[in-house]
């Protein structure tokens, strides 16, 4: 499983009889996006350049965001989003990734999930109760575990909610036109 898989070792939840491990297999974190273009060679990627807060390394990161935005600079640039930082590094047509975009699906295709002005980047969001993989795991990977945005806009796995493990960021409720849904990459 991901656990034996991911080099993770759970986290023992109170609860006394009947508590469960919990693996996060992600590091998941906030990011302003700094610089976005349009892939090169493929007309539905997009090329992301992502800030992960001061002492951090930026990121580059390729999604398949391009058919939801007329514009992804004009949409995207300066905004904070969710990204998953422990993906194996790999190329999309010729342009190297190292990070995966959260999005949700919608009518009208992918959307980024965007978290309000002023939400700092490089926040971790975890769980209630878990810990999260120290490990790199293959992006393709990511739709085996899923996390869920619940009726209530909470980015829920399973059945606990995602946090920021600092206090000095609260996770806002995810958008109300994105909850029911399913985070995609």
């Amino acid at each position: 499983s991901w656990r034996a898989k991911y080099g993770g070792k759970g986290v023992a939840t109170s609860g006394g009889v009947g508590a469960t491990n919990i693996f996060f297999p992600f590091i998941m974190l906030t990011a302003k996006i700094v610089e976005a273009k349009d892939h090169p060679s493929a007309e539905h990627l997009s090329v992301l350049k992502i800030d992960l807060g001061p002492g951090k390394k930026s990121h580059q990161l390729v999604s398949g965001i391009r058919k939801s935005y007329p514009s992804v600079p004009d949409a995207l640039v300066g905004k904070t989003v969710i990204i998953i930082e422990n993906v194996m590094a790999s190329n999309f047509k010729g342009v190297k990734t190292s990070a995966l975009l959260m999005c949700v699906e919608t009518k009208s295709g992918k959307k980024v999930v965007i978290l309000p002005d002023g939400t700092p980047p490089g926040a971790k969001l975890v769980p209630e109760g878990a810990k999260a993989a120290k490990k790199k795991f293959p992006g393709k990977d990511f739709s085996k575990t899923p996390i869920t945005i619940d009726l209530d806009g909470i980015m829920i796995f399973e059945s606990r909610k995602i946090k920021s493990d600092t206090k000095k960021v609260t996770l806002p409720a995810i958008p109300k036109d994105f909850c029911g849904t399913k985070l995609v990459i």
